[in-house]
């Protein structure tokens, strides 16, 4: 059956795959072998993901559901049977993302209607929830778990405190939509991507403004100085894009 979403365990070795028959399979990737397949009663899953240390799995819903199971994953690397911890209705559409913190003891999942709900890992009650106007990449936990970064409606990034939801910076400078919001592996460094054409980089600890990367255009270098039979709008769409016209 048509595999809709899956995810891979820390270790590597095992493998969850969201189908559109309601269930979730765990798999060993090598050889496919099916090693517990997972009910989810008339839901149909959208994403899936593990915690960091392997022991928790998490799986939003297309109706806005999100649930949690722990694993028993031991040395010998069998599976037993999830235990369902937590079944949580957030919203009426589909779940976009589901993201563990580092530590495991906050999720955050995006919706369809453009909220972020943060909900305690162990108890499935909901912390919080913000407005996150631009998607399931602008979501991103720091290294040890104490602030979420999330787009702002002014096209800001936003640091909040990962437990209050209570925002503690906006760095300001893109001039449209972001895109993607990632945390290096250090820790240390925030990148944001925005429609502008711009990459920023910034200091997580103090929010300074470290570089802005603008990628060449499609067009980069293309000289439309003798073209012909294009509107202006399509002349100023090329060379916002890179192309250039001689003087």
């Amino acid at each position: 059956r048509i595999q809709f979403a899956m995810a891979f365990h820390p270790g590597g070795d095992l493998l969850a795959c969201c189908r559109l028959d309601h269930t979730i399979s765990l798999l060993r990737p090598d050889s496919g072998k099916v090693l517990a397949s997972i009910p989810m009663a008339d839901k149909s899953p959208s994403v899936i993901a593990f915690d960091a240390q392997g022991r928790r799995l998490a799986c939003g819903s297309r109706d806005g559901a999100v649930w949690l199971w722990d694993l028993d994953v031991p040395d010998s690397g069998e599976v037993g049977f999830p235990a369902q911890t937590q079944q949580v209705q957030l919203s009426g559409g589909a779940i976009w993302r589901v993201l563990f913190s580092p530590d495991a003891r906050l999720l955050a999942c995006v919706s369809a209607g453009q909220d972020a709900y943060v909900l305690d890992a162990a108890t499935g009650q909901v912390r919080y929830s913000v407005a996150n106007p631009y998607g399931a990449y602008c979501l991103a936990f720091s290294r040890d778990g104490s602030r979420l970064v999330t787009a702002g409606v002014d096209h800001s990034v936003l640091l909040r405190d990962a437990s209050t939801g209570d925002v503690l910076q906006a760095l300001r400078g893109h001039t449209s939509g972001l895109t993607s919001l990632s945390v290096s592996p250090g820790g240390t460094r925030l990148a944001s991507s925005s429609t502008d054409g711009t990459v920023r980089l910034w200091r997580l600890d103090t929010g300074e403004h470290l570089a802005t990367l603008e990628p060449d255009g499609p067009y980069c270098g293309m000289n439309i100085t003798a073209v012909t039979g294009i509107t202006a709008a399509q002349r100023a769409t090329l060379l916002a894009l890179g192309a250039v016209v001689n003087s």
